[in-house]
């Protein structure tokens, strides 16, 4: 048992050691969110309180989210730089998950090797890499939250403390984003799977069951109430305009969910499914499989992203793969090949290393890339420096929390679009801003969202697909600011309404 702790330290270190390698060879990061958590950690860090009031945000608004996972950074923050916890301490979060798998994957299996190599495994998820790799990622702390979530539920029964830890650990995830309310699905789906077989949940079970599904629903209807009575049940897709769904809820597809939770999980994971549901009777793994099958309803009815989706997923499965190998070894035992054990432990871990750590690796490359430049950032800082406090800026919307970060200043749109009224129009206005080729047409448009500054960027350029301002003349528009990269544009013509 010693040295697999100390395995298990070095597998967390090496784990740890790749992902800051790569999200430190890059000086900023790869989504915009990461820059709405920056401005909130700092606000609290400030204040004590998150900033719930954003007088830039379109250009004035108010915010809601979950702010527990801030409020972590921010403690962070009061003794290290934002820059460095934001980097770091999302990795280190991710990185347990070698701790937590193993001890699940221990007890469920109670095998140490199959818990091992279980941990080995979680290392190189490949959406993982993907999400959380140089994100502030709120995933990267919801993800071992739900490990332990499980990790406490599957415990209930050996003693009933674990239900108290569980209910605990699931009102924190609550508090941490709005992906709990995928735990009380599968409370709902467990306890019909042991109705349906004639297995009984226990006291402990039911309690936490009961618990947990009114505390996350609780949690959830006091934080968006107001996206309730304002959006109706199209708070579920996040007001997201309708032209912008598509690239955040798409059909899943084999190949993509290959490349992305890896092959040899996805396999011998649905695998485990169809054998459990058909063949054999396990509460541990109807738990397991109650948790996948919640996901993928989720996805199915693109109630849920599809990189958020296959994040789950992919984790689920691998404790499902992992429950698959014991299942193995225990066959192996009882053939003339048990003496080949340790031979064949380690052909399989090559294996599914060679399966997924390439594309870990190659998503890890791929997320580095998409980082913001540099080029970037000195453009938006630069409308700090040379604009006046309550000038507007307009860019692509995953530019928004950007500006409002270097900028200080308004923006038009960004990626939080809860509460926002009309969010289709906005976008329809933005994109035909950026795409008509009439000067009329897009100055009247710019005077109505009261535009100060336009910036043509590779980003704007890819959303919009365009190359340049079709409309653009000296009389209406100054190039205030030039690189070979970016351009940002003073709106210098107002229309007269009729």
């Amino acid at each position: 048992m010693k040295s697999n702790k100390w395995i298990l330290w070095l597998l967390f270190a090496l784990t740890l050691a790749i992902r800051l390698k790569f999200a430190f060879s890059v000086p900023h990061f790869s989504s915009d969110t990461s820059y709405f958590v920056l401005r909130q950690v700092e606000h609290i860090t400030a204040t004590g309180l998150p900033l719930f009031q954003d007088t830039l945000s379109y250009s004035g608004r108010v915010l809601i989210f979950n702010p527990l996972y801030m409020y972590i950074l921010a403690l962070f923050n009061l003794f290290l730089p934002l820059s460095l916890v934001a980097k770091l301490l999302p990795n280190i979060f991710i990185s347990s998950m070698v701790f937590l798998i193993y001890f699940i994957m221990r007890d469920t299996t109670k095998n140490n090797k199959v818990a091992l190599f279980g941990a080995v495994v979680s290392t190189v998820i490949p959406i993982l890499y993907g999400e959380t790799l140089n994100d502030a990622s709120v995933y990267s702390l919801v993800i071992p939250l739900t490990l332990l979530v499980l990790y406490y539920f599957i415990k209930i029964r050996e003693d009933v403390r674990y239900g108290v830890y569980c209910s605990i650990v699931l009102v924190a995830l609550a508090l941490m984003h709005p992906s709990s309310v995928l735990v009380p699905i599968t409370f709902i789906i467990y306890y019909l799977f042991l109705k349906l077989e004639g297995l009984s949940c226990t006291k402990a079970e039911r309690e936490v069951i009961i618990f947990g599904t009114l505390a996350v629903l609780f949690v959830q209807m006091i934080i968006f109430r107001n996206s309730f009575l304002l959006h109706g049940t199209g708070v579920i897709l996040q007001n997201i305009p309708r032209a912008l769904l598509s690239n955040f809820f798409k059909d899943i597809t084999l190949p993509q969910a290959i490349y992305q939770i890896g092959i040899i999980p996805l396999l011998y994971g649905v695998y485990m499914i169809y054998r459990y549901l058909f063949r054999e009777k396990d509460f541990t793994i109807y738990f397991y499989i109650s948790f996948a099958i919640s996901t993928t309803l989720l996805l199915w009815f693109k109630l849920i992203t599809i990189n958020s989706g296959l994040i789950f997923l992919g984790t689920i499965l691998l404790l499902l793969f992992t429950q698959r190998f014991k299942l193995f070894l225990d066959y192996i035992k009882r053939t003339k090949f048990a003496k080949f054990e340790s031979a064949i432990l380690f052909g399989m871990l090559i294996s599914f290393l060679l399966t997924s750590l390439i594309p870990a690796l190659a998503l890890a490359d791929t997320t580095t890339k998409n980082s913001l430049q540099s080029y970037e950032v000195d453009a938006f800082t630069w409308l700090e420096e040379n604009s006046l406090s309550d000038e507007k800026v307009l860019a692509s919307v995953e530019e928004g929390h950007v500006i409002t970060y270097y900028s200080r200043r308004m923006n038009v749109m960004d990626s939080n679009f809860l509460l926002i009224n009309n969010i289709n129009q906005l976008y329809e206005d933005v994109s035909s801003i950026y795409t008509t080729f009439s000067q009329t047409e897009a100055v009247k448009l710019l005077n109505k969202h009261k535009v100060d500054y336009l910036v043509l960027s590779p980003r704007v350029k890819k959303e919009f697909d365009i190359e340049k301002l079709a409309y653009f003349s000296r009389q209406c528009f100054e190039i205030v600011y030039r690189t070979e990269q970016i351009k940002i544009y003073k709106v210098l013509c107002h229309v007269e309404e009729i």
